[in-house]
Order: C-alpha cells, then structure tokens, then sequence
C-alpha cells in the first residue's frame, strides 16, 4: 500500500558527507510517517548501505559504458514509476539540477524542493562543475517549490548570487542527541587507545583534506601553542588526514610537531573521538553551511572554537568562541583562553556545550521541520 506521502531524493552520492548524512538522518526519523526513495548519480558508500538496511529502494545511475545511458533512463523513468513521488527533493547544486531534470523528462507533477548547504564566499575557489551547477541552479531557481537552506549566510549569499528570494526557507541540521553523547568510559578508552594520557590536552580537527577545510591553519596555530602548552596533543581525523598526505607531513616535520599530532585518517566512530577531546575546532575558510563537526563534538559535551564560517556561530552561540576566518592570532589566543580556564569553568562549557544541541538541534524536531516542507510546501 502507498504511503500517504513519498519522497524521491536524488543526490550525487552516499558517500561519508555532511549532506548524506543529514538526508539519511531525515529518512531514519520519519520513515513511518512518508515513503522514501533515493536516486543517487555515483555507486555505493557508508549511507547507501544503512539505507539498504533501512529498506529504503536506492537507485543508482551511475554507468561507465555511455552506450547504456538511454537504457539507465528508461530505468529511472520506472523508478520515478514505482516510487511514485508526490516531492522530489533535489541534494546540493548537482543533485539539485539532477532532480529538476528527472521531474521535467518524467513530466511528473510531484512538488520540487531543493537542498542548498553550502556557503558562496568565493564562487572561484569552488571547481569548474560546481560553478556550472550553481550557474544552472541560479537560472532553474524560480522551479522548485521550496529551496531549504541550513544557513542563513548560505541563503542570504545564493540569493544575492541570483536564486530565487521567494522560495528560500532555512531548516537547521539536526542530530540524534540520544546516540552522541558525553561517555566518561568512552572517554577514557579512547584516549587510551590514542596514548592520550590524562595529563594532555587533546585539541582536534575532524575535516576531510581539501583547500577550505584549512588545516594548514590548524597546523600553523599547533605550532603556537605548543611551545606555550606543551602537554597539548593534536588530533585530524577524516579522509586524507593520515601518514600519507604528504602535504600534511612536511608541514609537520618542518615545524618539529610530529611528536604532538595524531593522525587518524577517516574515521566511523565520530563519538569516541569527540569524546576524547577538550577541545573541537573547525579552521575553515570557506564553503561551510552548517557545521555537523561542530555540533557533534557539543552533543558529546566538548567546547568548540571556529571561524566565522556559514553557521558556525549560530551553532556554537556563546558555549565556545567564534574568530575570523584565516586570522592566526585570533584562533591561537581563543584556544588558550580555553586553556587557561579554570576547572570549573571549563566543566560549565561543556554542560553549556551539549545543553544547546538538546535544546535546538534535536532531530526529532529537525526532521519534523523537513517533513512539513515535504508534505505541505
């Protein structure tokens, strides 16, 4: 029997991304209320198998032989068929073009929304493609329904870049606060496992390696504050941050820090390491929407300081500190304010810290946001 209400979601991948996450999230929380169906553009990932396992239908388009294309057409048009949504709800600027085409070559009257997560600081640090999808969104913008942004900056930059200003809404991200949490066990294991002992403090960077993520940033500031706050371990997880990035080593090795950082390299248990550390941060300095690393970290309880990127201060408010984007000096005296805070104000942090994720990140209330904008506009 159909669902009351379907969703078809097209997005370029389930790959381990901000985006995928948060769609998987939104379908977890309200799969009894509508049904959801996922077209993705490339094979595979960490998201594509937990939504098999939720089972949700996943179709997948990607073809390397171009002689097959008119036949994985046809199979989305019996996709779009069996799934018979009444919303297609486009992912970022490709998956956003990707879901507008399959509504007009399907001639379905489902309602278009799209999904905008990003921030648009300098359209000439984003690659070739994503300036053609953002220059095909802004032309499209006055198509779907809605546009849901997770940032206000995000919003206010994509309008003033020509998207439409009377579809856009802004819907937070949200988190599952009853699955990250602060874990004293957990804690303790961890850093363990790390050979982190009590006396350090730990203070990471969980970011994929790519240019706006800025670790060279994080690097320069570990350099500063090691020599004021010896017993400070540096910890990067996410994809590309391990022994093999060369970049990562010289700059390391150059500044005689490899003593102080741990490299991780990707990493699933996102939980264990927040709770490891004192102190979480986010050195980008462009691109970001809303910060999931960030809100992660607070729900596990650890205080955070960001630059002023995308949602970055929305989400930390007053439990951490925000800086200005590439502003060394700022970053490094904010880190050790941190630091040199006493015990007990450095506890009242951390209750702060996990206290504003319950109270305005909750995914149940998130994901009822989404749900009445993919039910009723």
């Amino acid at each position: 029997m159909k669902a009351p209400h379907s969703v078809l979601h097209v997005i370029t991948s389930l790959q381990t991304g901000g985006a995928e996450r948060m769609l998987t999230r939104i379908i977890q929380e309200t799969r009894k209320d509508v049904g959801h169906a996922v077209i993705t553009l490339i094979p595979g990932g960490q998201f594509h198998d937990e939504l098999i396992k939720l089972n949700i239908p996943v179709f997948t388009f990607y073809t390397a032989n171009p002689l097959v294309i008119f036949f994985k057409l046809w199979a989305v048009f019996n996709f779009i068929k069996m799934a018979k949504p009444d919303t297609i709800a486009g992912w970022m600027g490709h998956g956003n073009l990707a879901a507008t085409v399959v509504k007009l070559l399907a001639f379905s009257k489902a309602k278009l929304i799209w999904h905008v997560r990003m921030t648009l600081y300098d359209l000439q640090s984003e690659s070739f493609w994503q300036r053609i999808a953002l220059w095909g969104c802004r032309i499209l913008s006055g198509l779907p329904a809605r546009i849901l942004y997770n940032s206000a900056t995000g919003q206010q930059q994509h309008e003033a870049y020509g998207f439409n200003n009377s579809r856009g809404a802004l819907v937070d991200n949200g988190f599952d606060i009853d699955k990250i949490y602060p874990d004293s066990a957990l804690r303790e294991q961890t850093r363990n496992e790390l050979g982190i002992l009590p006396e350090h403090e730990a203070i990471g960077l969980i970011a994929r390696y790519h240019p706006m993520k800025n670790h060279r940033l994080f690097i320069q500031a570990a350099a500063q504050i090691a020599q004021n706050f010896p017993n400070t371990k540096f910890i990067l997880a996410g994809k590309g941050c391990d022994l093999k990035n060369s970049e990562i080593m010289t700059q390391l090795e150059g500044a005689g820090l490899t003593p102080h950082f741990i490299l991780l390299g990707r990493r699933d248990d996102i939980c264990a390491i927040n709770n490891a550390l004192d102190i979480a941060v986010s050195t980008s300095s462009w691109g970001e929407g809303f910060s999931n690393t960030l809100a992660e970290a607070m729900a596990c309880s650890t205080p955070c300081v960001a630059t002023d990127i995308g949602g970055a201060r929305h989400v930390i408010g007053e439990t951490g500190m925000v800086v200005s984007p590439n502003n060394l000096d700022a970053f490094v005296a904010a880190i050790e304010a941190i630091l040199q805070k006493s015990a007990s104000a450095r506890e009242e942090m951390r209750r702060a810290a996990r206290q504003r994720i319950v109270d305005h990140f909750d995914i149940r209330h998130i994901a009822r946001q989404y749900l009445r904008y993919y039910t009723h506009g």
